[in-house]
């Protein structure tokens, strides 16, 4: 019985050949298909992301208190930047000393420090660099570490940039100068 079954599946050395000429280029033909489907749906998930972020989209963390903070505690008609930090990253230790001297330069803008780390690494982080007590500076805990998935970011820091009609001004991949905050936020 068992001679019969692989009759039938290892084919002679003729129909192996025609076998291969046929199974060969469907295999690529389905490799390149793929390949093609999975590169549209990730340009079509860019899109959507891109168009979902044009405004600042919903969202709802906690403050470092451990009181919910979203959208609607934004302050109306002023510039937005989000911080997304890591206490122990190097880069975001440097954004935030640089944020610290020139406070003075972002009066007029609501900064949102947020991470996904606990809030006492978060508290610790804010008062290292004097970065606390300020009514335009909010610290945030994302505890379900939904901010990367939100506002498509994907390494630290990142800064989101809004204009004071919460309309995407700028999204910056690791460390900038001041400066050139200021002068998106312009």
């Amino acid at each position: 019985m068992i001679l019969i079954i692989l009759s039938i599946v290892i084919p002679q050395k003729k129909t192996m050949k025609q076998f291969l000429k046929i199974i060969i280029p469907i295999f690529i033909l389905a490799a390149i298909a793929f390949m093609s489907y999975k590169v549209i749906s990730k340009i079509n998930h860019k899109n959507e992301v891109a168009e979902h972020i044009k405004t600042i989209p919903t969202f709802s963390y906690k403050t470092i208190e451990g009181k919910p903070f979203s959208n609607q505690n934004l302050k109306d008609n002023t510039p937005t930047v989000f911080l997304y930090f890591n206490s122990e990253c190097e880069h975001c230790q440097s954004e935030a000393e640089r944020i610290r001297d020139n406070l003075k330069k972002f009066t007029n803008a609501q900064l949102v420090f947020i991470s996904f780390e606990e809030p006492k690494k978060i508290k610790a982080f804010a008062t290292k660099y004097k970065l606390l007590g300020y009514d335009n500076i909010s610290f945030l805990s994302d505890s379900k570490v939904s901010f990367a998935t939100t506002f498509d970011v994907n390494s630290l820091p990142t800064i989101v940039i809004y204009d004071k009609n919460k309309k995407l001004v700028a999204k910056i991949k690791g460390e900038i100068k001041v400066e050139a905050i200021l002068k998106k936020l312009n």
